[in-house]
């Protein structure tokens, strides 16, 4: 079939029916009103390229002109066009469009473009391929197609390719085909503030109907005197930005009385954000966020607040410093809304002191006899808690009493911590080890080993950076985070001793420093078979209180205090232990419980920055010095100071150089080329969320809108400052900069 109607569709159809498709589809399977219609299969583009070689002349346009200019995108998109156009289309083609309208059974239809790389979570490609409206015939829809098909390499979808590196050569063209409507009422919601990336306010733009303006709404609560398809929308966008874990761009539409979706796309280019009130003003240092590598930090889940009591971190204190067991390979910790933060781990070189034969002798010595000491800690450990592990495993804990299940739960906690601690002593011995054994290698035996080969063969054997991202980044309630994507090293068990290849070095030794390479190597071999026990151990502890967590979360639940037992996440393992021993009454879980989970779904939508303290992206300009300063709307941040370029039209914009400010009546689609060039955009008209909004904060352009009688204001070769952050234009006339110098001068 070359075409199937929108509500069949999911995300996954993207690749055979375009990205707006895909939305809509899905959006239609989630519930969401979308507006009927059908959408014609990237097949049908495809069928028509094949013939007579078509996509291969455009690459060979591509390659011999390769634009870079405005002027080029325009001359290749013009070469490719006059290519298309003379194209006959195939019988077949022909026939599947034709009984597609038909199907539709329209007096008059849009016809969009939906192509394979539109509305991706990083590239919305919107307003660069053509759509056609009031289609009323077969003509005229045959048209309608060709001119989308042919607007996958447009001046503007060329310029934008190329600036983002995306290849059209390996894009292809769907179309979405829905029936004309009149709206009454028109708009575009944002599941976020685009500016500062708060998805704490929905921004709901109305562009049409008696309610025209820009307007904040609660995420999560009705206000008095809204609107009821307010209400609508909010639901709606909730649904699709909590399912989908996307912020969300909805075009939405109001006729004869009802809701319909016309757009649905992720929200791209979101700035990272988390409430400045809850961002500890007592760092001293810069922190990192905590997160496995290949997830996105919109779908990054905040650490629950079981885990952070954990870990000595519950909600609200102060950051910690390295004196907790949890941080101690950090210089400093601390969590805002639930997002774990911290310091650079400090570099610990463990080579041995630069001495002589005889002190590298002794303190070879020294390290063997440490590690018996720790080895030998650490077997006691692992006989007396692995087998009471192993048991508590097995052993069922809905029998348990509440009393029993809140002495097994502090029992494991011990348990856990103590293994934990003994694993990571036992590794840092056993690469002081390592240490002494390289420069063995290195000056007793004259053989030439990377510093790190010995220790990083043994991680790479036992999965240890699989472990301690475990430890640092799964929730101890949660379930473990897949990411890293293709090469990741993948968790290991039990044990492992295969290590990189050691050179044969005994020939090399004297009698005296034989013994002490093998008290070394015997310790070695000791010292990497606890730490895989350990690692088994203490993933095992983890499962049992993760078990007995979950129970206790049972519990609550048939107790009506929970809504679900993973409910049991959102309970300090104090709070916890108290409520199972019938120190506190049943309501203070339940009031507890319900809070947090506003707290935590309010979280979730965070999209957290890599670092803290943030840096302010930009200050606000001086404009103390600025001849007259205009207001205007701000739509994407930034500050910069440049020489303005007024374009009233498209054939002005070849005289745009690069590094100027694009003074302009409209940012329209057509100048989106200019994008990559101009440093930034002010523009008469335009709204925070239209599609030139869009498509400033994905080139990273300062642009202020909306402000009036700029193109008459402001003159070419004028020294501008836009303020985006502010939404303030600041001028300095090219004529009374040069009065101030030849005053100053004389």
């Amino acid at each position: 079939m070359y075409w199937r109607r929108l509500n069949e569709l999911d995300l996954a159809d993207a690749a055979d029916y375009g990205g707006k498709a895909a939305h809509l589809g899905h959006a239609a399977q989630l519930g969401c009103p979308v507006l009927p219609g059908l959408a014609l299969s990237t097949r049908l583009f495809q069928r028509f390229v094949e013939q007579g070689g078509l996509l291969g002349e455009v690459s060979s346009i591509l390659d011999t002109m390769q634009p870079r200019t405005m002027p080029q995108f325009q001359a290749a998109a013009w070469a490719i066009g006059a290519a298309f156009r003379v194209r006959r289309m195939p019988q077949d083609v022909h026939d599947a469009l034709l009984a597609a309208w038909k199907e539709l059974g329209a007096v008059a239809a849009s016809v969009r473009s939906s192509a394979t790389n539109e509305d991706s979570p990083t590239r919305s490609f919107v307003g660069q391929h053509a759509s056609t409206l009031d289609v009323r015939s077969e003509e005229q829809f045959l048209a309608a197609v060709l001119a989308s098909w042919t607007s996958l390499f447009s001046a503007k979808a060329l310029a934008y390719a190329q600036h983002f590196g995306v290849d059209l050569l390996t894009s292809s063209m769907g179309l979405i085909l829905q029936p004309m409507i009149a709206p009454d009422i028109q708009g575009t919601l944002a599941t976020l503030d685009p500016i500062t990336g708060d998805p704490d306010r929905f921004i709901l733009e109305v562009h049409r109907g008696p309610e025209r303006g820009v307007f904040d709404l609660d995420p999560y609560t009705r206000r008095p005197g809204e609107s009821s398809y307010w209400g609508q929308l909010r639901y709606y966008g909730l649904l699709l930005d909590e399912r989908d874990l996307a912020y969300q761009a909805i075009e939405w539409a109001i006729h004869d009385g009802q809701l319909s979706l016309l757009r649905v796309r992720p929200v791209t280019a979101v700035p990272p954000y988390l409430p400045a009130q809850a961002i500890p003003q007592t760092l001293t240092e810069t922190v990192w966020l905590v997160s496995r590598e290949g997830v996105s930090l919109r779908a990054l889940a905040p650490f629950s607040r079981y885990h952070l009591s954990r870990i000595g971190l519950a909600a609200g204190e102060a950051p910690l410093s390295t004196a907790t067991e949890q941080a101690a390979e950090a210089s400093a910790q601390t969590q805002v809304c639930g997002y774990l933060y911290r310091g650079r781990a400090r570099d610990d070189e463990r080579n041995m002191l630069d001495t002589g034969a005889l002190g590298l002798m002794a303190q070879s010595l020294r390290r063997a006899s440490m590690g018996a000491e720790v080895a030998a800690e650490a077997a006691l450990l692992l006989e007396t808690d692995g087998a009471w592990l192993a048991q508590s495993r097995v052993e069922p804990a809905d029998r348990l009493s509440r009393l029993d299940l809140a002495l097994l739960l502090q029992r494991v906690q011990h348990r856990y911590d103590a293994l934990l601690a003994q694993c990571r002593r036992v590794a840092e011995v056993l690469e002081d080890v390592f240490a002494a054994l390289e420069r063995i290698y290195r000056e007793w035996a004259e053989t030439e080993l990377p510093s790190g080969t010995l220790l990083s063969g043994w991680r790479a054997s036992i999965g240890w950076s699989a472990f301690m991202a475990e430890l640092e980044c799964d929730d101890l309630l949660g379930e473990p985070a897949v990411s890293e994507g293709p090469g990741a090293e993948k968790p290991a068990s039990g044990r492992a001793e295969a290590v990189a290849v050691e050179p044969d070095i005994l020939a090399r030794l004297n009698r005296l420093q034989r013994p002490v390479y093998g008290a070394l190597a015997e310790r070695r071999r000791q010292l990497q078979r606890l730490v895989g026990d350990l690692i088994s151990a203490v993933r095992l502890a983890r499962d049992v209180e993760r078990d007995a967590a979950l129970e206790a979360g049972r519990r609550l639940q048939a107790a009506s205090l929970a809504a679900e037992s993973h409910d049991v996440a959102l309970l300090e393992a104090d709070e916890l232990d108290r409520w199972l021993r019938g120190s506190v009454h049943d309501d203070q879980p339940l009031r507890w419980i319900m809070r947090r989970r506003n707290e935590r779904r309010r979280a979730w939508r965070y999209c957290p920055p890599r670092e803290l303290p943030t840096r302010a992206a930009n200050a606000n300009a001086d404009l103390a010095e600025c001849d007259l300063v205009l207001k205007g709307l701000a739509v994407s941040a930034g500050v910069v100071v440049g020489r303005a370029r007024v374009v009233h039209s498209l054939a002005e914009a070849a005289w745009v150089l690069p590094g100027e400010v694009l003074v302009c009546p409209e940012a329209t689609h057509e100048l989106s080329p200019l994008f990559g060039t101009v440093a930034a955009v002010v523009a008469e008209r335009g709204a925070l969320l239209d599609h030139s909004s869009v498509l400033v904060r994905e080139y990273a352009l300062p642009a202020v809108f909306a402000v009036a009688t700029a193109c008459e204001q402001i003159a070419t070769g004028d020294e501008v400052t836009v303020d985006a952050t502010r939404g303030l234009v600041g001028t300095r006339r090219a004529g009374s900069r040069y009065l101030r110098f030849e005053l100053n001068e004389l």
